[in-house]
């Protein structure tokens, strides 16, 4: 990563942290622990922790930051919400980047003795978890997509649908029926975001065999999903998809049913 793009990363992190956290938090980071720094060491930890697959760097997607004991009393009961600044700062390094992450990134703060005051130490690996209870809102792509493919080839019939979280069209649903269907901002596209940050053409989605994915057309402000930035990507229902700053939403329904067949064990009626 070259210097002026990490600086203006962690500018952007460190500013997001001032916003998120105001009060306490702030006064502690002033006075000890330096987010930069935090984020600095994550960014080391993905960036040193690639493995190269086919057309792909994936990296880590599991962190651990560890803090000495005075330092996470410090900040323990705010943890979770700093967390998730810092999941949103290692997105945009992986965006920035092309990194590619199996399932969704998660940092997770513990107290440990290792960790010498105000110098916090982060551990990082690639895992593909799936919790005790059976309810994983963040399986890995290949474990979603083998559901999808199973629940395709069965005898009920499957209705996908693209429904559109924001804008003036927020609500709208668009049946995915076809090969494939266009996003954009363009009227002759399928489904149409009037808004300037999205491209005329910005992104396609694509069903074949029992698959669905979607590629993003060298859009100006770039496609996510999931908030991670992508070039190609598959997809499963429950997936949010972002088109510049735009949100939509893969549903999957069997006919007849309200909700979704394909919706978390936890979720399912």
């Amino acid at each position: 990563m070259s210097a002026g793009l990490t600086v203006n990363l962690l500018d952007r992190f460190e500013r997001a942290i001032e916003r998120a956290m105001e009060g306490s938090v702030s006064r502690v980071f002033r006075q000890s622990l330096q987010p930069a720094e935090i984020g600095r060491k994550l960014e080391h930890a993905m960036t040193g922790n690639q493995r190269v697959s086919v057309g792909a760097a994936i990296v880590p997607n599991d962190y651990v930051v560890e803090l000495h004991p005075k330092d996470f009393a410090q900040i323990a009961g705010y943890s979770q919400g700093l967390a998730r600044q810092m999941e949103s700062w290692l997105a945009g390094v992986a965006g920035e980047q092309g990194f590619t992450v199996i399932d969704r990134l998660r940092v997770r703060f513990e107290e440990s003795d290792r960790a010498a005051v105000h110098a916090p130490r982060v551990r990082a690996t690639i895992t593909d978890r799936e919790p005790a209870n059976g309810h994983d809102p963040a399986r890995s792509i290949g474990q979603r997509t083998e559901m999808f493919q199973a629940a395709g080839q069965g005898a009920r019939e499957v209705s996908l649908r693209l429904r559109v979280l924001s804008g003036s069209r927020s609500g709208t649903e668009v049946a995915i029926d076809r090969d494939h269907l266009t996003v954009g901002r363009s009227t002759e596209n399928d489904v149409v975001f009037d808004t300037p940050d999205v491209s005329r053409r910005h992104a396609r989605i694509e069903r074949s065999k029992g698959q669905l994915r979607i590629v993003d057309l060298s859009s100006t402000n770039g496609t996510r999903v999931n908030g991670i930035a992508i070039s190609v990507s598959e997809l499963t229902p429950g997936d949010e998809i972002t088109f510049g700053g735009q949100r939509a939403q893969v549903i999957g329904r069997e006919r007849g049913r309200e909700r979704s067949r394909f919706a978390p064990p936890g979720e399912r009626s």
